[in-house]
């Protein structure tokens, strides 16, 4: 990044610079979450199925069976290293993802330029920012270009920002924040679109904004997954009926035969057959193989025990803009003057409405709205703005002021609602607009309002205190992806809820969901219809108007009337939502880091319909999962019995290893009696992909949200059925 430097911009000395580091610690948001192979074993290592099968070979080794108990202790090492591999290939795989962060930064420091990592900078460095680079910390732009900044990570929002060098650093311009930035004020993670400049670091790690999402992240811990708690269920039953087991026959023997020590001997043989030592490892190949399958569809596993949660799914929480549709806009009508316009047959009332709306756009967009206006209208302002106002919560409009000739323009363009309530206009003209944006939205359109305001002198205003004239109204058109109406049928029919989420104007949100086939019978519930915490209505499926931070109001409702919940994001706002999610989706394309690493998954290619695959595979391994513990129990369950029998009916203990012979031969008869039921199911089915499609095909096999242990008889799974 090429840029001269002005003299009097030296920077901080290497003393200082070494006295504010150690002051303030590195500029680290939050401590990584990456986990290391050691971490990776220690976690498996706890998982009650590992333990299960540690103490199994433990009681083996303690009668003797040093055969059995070395041959145990092997299949756990093997069941280990196989979680390791495969974890800390997916943990690999997430590095390489976060390679779109920026890992050093330039800085002027005693005057010369250095190459120092982001995680060194510290208050009070100035920094070289320019046209790609991602901003290493909270800043003030004190010289160079006039800047463009994408703030879509903090905001959600895509229009790009344009940031001024500070004339003078104030208080409020030294600290800044998203609600009272000054429009020089710079925010870590943010990426330059176009220009360069210095800036002066004013805050790093967790006093930056991305750092309170940081905080919010640590106080959301982590929960078990649905398997990790009916595994820990399983194991605690199991455990309980072999030590009654156990009981049971030491007493048998001690009553009956007077000889309490070989009672408890045969006890202890008992409670040893009956722990199915074959679980763990039958859950550590189904789950590494998940996600291996999981990966050649473009969903990488974080965690390999979410993947019974993801085909649990009852609730699936989208975004509307890239994820429903091809985030591709294009201006296909225009409002002004009571009329409609068609965008083909424009007249000299419609080029003053386009533009209006190009000063009300950045002069080199990267926007999709942006780039359709200026395709409508390629001619370009003169001059470059003075000044600019970027959107906020409270303030959904994009202002820029201009000179002109006698004086100054302000140029807006955002939401209707917005800027309708800053116009001067008659109240007629102003409901005439207001039903031409319900009309537009209902036809699907994104609407926004065009209103421009001139001055003789420049009144140093900010866009909420200037009265505007209104020019118009633009529509464009968002065109819904090919395969999502297709996915979202398959997904409803299974069972499977599919909420959508937008910023968008409700009727453009309800009629997108229309068309994609997403139910609208409950209409759509606003962002300030969540302003009170809470989820006014858990059958709503259109969500309009949403702030990312709200999508955790809507993940903890669902919850609470019992969904599975599976939400996608990107942005870095949308982080606590994601790590508060029973599956938290994050996009592998266009996401943030610390949204990829608050998510359990990772969506390689931004593709609703990959959801919707993993969902479908999710089931196939826990249905293929369940029949393996089911036929598991169903060998384990009799030895209780056959143990029992001899000494019940007096018999000598000769008879004990007839019983063992019979139970063995059982074994064998119920693997034949398996492989049978397999054979007449793919029968039935055809071939594997139509077991594939039985599994997710009919909506009264839907999955329950109460749940229970895999091998219970009691069938929570419909599609297992048969």
């Amino acid at each position: 990044m090429e840029m001269d430097v002005a003299a009097h911009l030296q920077g901080l000395t290497d003393v200082e610079a070494a006295a504010r580091l150690a002051r303030h610690g590195p500029n680290l948001v939050h401590e990584s979450k990456r986990r290391t192979v050691l971490q990776i074993a220690r976690d498996t290592l706890r998982e009650p199925m590992f333990l299960l099968l540690v103490v199994a070979a433990g009681l083996y080794l303690l009668v003797g069976d040093l055969a059995e108990g070395i041959f145990l202790s092997i299949g756990a090492l093997l069941a280990l290293g196989l979680v390791i591999v495969q974890e800390a290939r997916s943990e690999h795989a997430l590095q390489a993802l976060n390679a779109l962060a920026e890992p050093r930064a330039t800085v002027i420091r005693g005057g010369q330029r250095r190459s120092v990592p982001v995680t060194r900078i510290v208050p009070g460095d100035l920094v070289i920012v320019g046209e790609g680079a991602r901003v290493p910390a909270d800043a003030i732009l004190i010289d160079g270009d006039v800047l463009e900044v994408d703030e879509s990570a903090l905001t959600g929002e895509s229009i790009a920002v344009t940031k001024r060098p500070a004339a003078a650093a104030t208080e409020q311009a030294r600290h800044p924040t998203l609600a009272d930035e000054t429009g020089s004020a710079l925010f870590a993670a943010t990426l330059v679109a176009r220009g360069q400049g210095v800036a002066q670091v004013t805050r790093t790690g967790a006093a930056t904004e991305v750092g309170r999402i940081g905080v919010e992240l640590a106080d959301i811990s982590e929960a078990p997954t649905l398997l990790q708690r009916d595994i820990r269920r399983l194991v605690r039953i199991i455990g309980t009926l072999a030590f009654a087991a156990c009981l049971l026959v030491a007493l048998a023997y001690g009553v009956l035969r007077d000889d309490w020590f070989a009672g408890a001997l045969s006890g202890l043989t008992l409670a040893i057959s009956l722990v199915p030592e074959e679980f763990p490892m039958v859950l550590t190949i189904f789950m590494a193989l998940g996600a291996l399958r999981l990966a050649r569809r473009n969903v990488l596993v974080r965690r390999s025990a979410v993947i019974e949660t993801l085909g649990a799914t009852t609730l699936l929480c989208v975004d509307k803009t890239g994820t429903i549709t091809e985030n591709r806009m294009e201006l296909s009508c225009l409002w002004q003057s009571g009329a409609f316009h068609d965008l083909g047959r424009a007249s000299s009332e419609t080029g003053t409405l386009l533009g209006a709306a190009r000063l009300a756009s950045a002069l080199h967009p990267h926007d999709p709205m942006d780039l359709a206006i200026q395709n409508a209208r390629s001619a370009s302002p003169d001059g470059k703005p003075l000044r600019s106002y970027p959107l906020k919560p409270d303030f959904l409009a994009f202002c820029q002021v201009w000179p002109a000739s006698g004086g100054v323009i302000y140029a807006a363009k955002g939401a209707h609602e917005t800027v309708l309530n800053l116009c001067r206009e008659e109240p007629a003209v102003i409901a005439a607009a207001r039903a031409a944006a319900d009309s537009l939205g209902e036809q699907g359109m994104r609407v926004l309002a065009v209103a421009t305001a001139r001055f003789p002198t420049d009144p140093q205003q900010t866009p909420d205190q200037i009265t505007y004239r209104l020019e118009g109204l633009l529509g464009f058109r968002d065109p819904v992806r090919s395969d999502v109406p297709g996915a979202l049928k398959e997904a409803v029919e299974a069972g499977v809820g599919v909420a959508m989420i937008t910023g968008d104007f409700a009727p453009t949100a309800l009629a997108a969901a229309k068309f994609a086939g997403i139910d609208t019978a409950s209409g759509a519930v606003t962002g300030d219809d969540l302003k009170s915490g809470t989820l006014p209505s858990v059958e709503a499926r259109v969500f309009a108007r949403i702030r990312p931070e709200q999508k955790l109001t809507l993940v903890e409702g669902f919850q609470r009337a019992g969904h599975v919940v599976a939400m996608t994001g990107d942005g870095i706002n949308d982080a606590p939502a994601l790590a508060a999610a029973d599956v938290g989706i994050a996009m592998g394309r266009r996401g943030t880091d610390v949204a990829r690493e608050a998510a359990d998954l990772i969506l390689l290619d931004d593709q609703f319909a990959s959801i919707v695959g993993g969902i479908r595979l999710g089931r196939r391994i826990f249905a293929n999962l369940r029949r393996a513990m089911i036929y598991i129990t169903a060998v384990h369950v009799p030895v209780a019995g056959l143990a029992l029998l001899p000494i019940l009916l007096g018999l000598p203990p000769c008879c004990t290893r007839c019983t063992w012979c019979f139970w063995n031969c059982s074994s064998i008869r119920c693997a034949h009696w398996s492989s049978k039921v397999s054979r007449a199911t793919r029968m039935r089915c055809g071939n594997r992909r139509a077991i594939a499609a039985n599994l997710f095909s009919d909506r009264s096999r839907s999955p329950s949200p109460h749940w229970r242990a895999p091998c219970c008889w009691p069938q929570r799974w419909g599609s297992t059925r048969g």
